[in-house]
């Protein structure tokens, strides 16, 4: 039995489709005269929209993980030039007692 994506809405006897739902319970001439009178279309089994979803969240969770490694190198990059810039108790006496120089 082929698979129809249906583009109206249908019912009958134990069975009801929306628009958008795939179905393989037509047999080929139902179907055939379906696809022709432009209530459903051709389509596979598998939903293609939601394999790409599927590859468009593989890709970002690939980005995100990227840049969270980035975020962290420069976050311990920060740290180091924090820890650089701060003055130990040395240079803070030193820097207190070293004359002003006025221009």
């Amino acid at each position: 039995m082929p698979w129809l994506k249906m583009l109206t809405p249908m019912a009958g006897k134990n069975f009801s489709l929306s628009i958008g739902d795939k179905t393989d319970r037509f047999n080929a001439k139902e179907a055939k005269r379906l696809v022709e009178a432009g209530l459903a279309e051709k389509t596979t089994k598998r939903d293609d929209s939601l394999v790409a979803v599927k590859e468009q969240l593989k890709k970002a969770t690939a980005e995100r993980d990227a840049l969270k490694k980035t975020v962290g190198s420069l976050q311990a990059e920060i740290h180091a030039l924090k820890l650089k810039s701060v003055p130990t108790g040395n240079e803070q006496a030193v820097q207190s007692a070293a004359p002003e120089t006025r221009s």
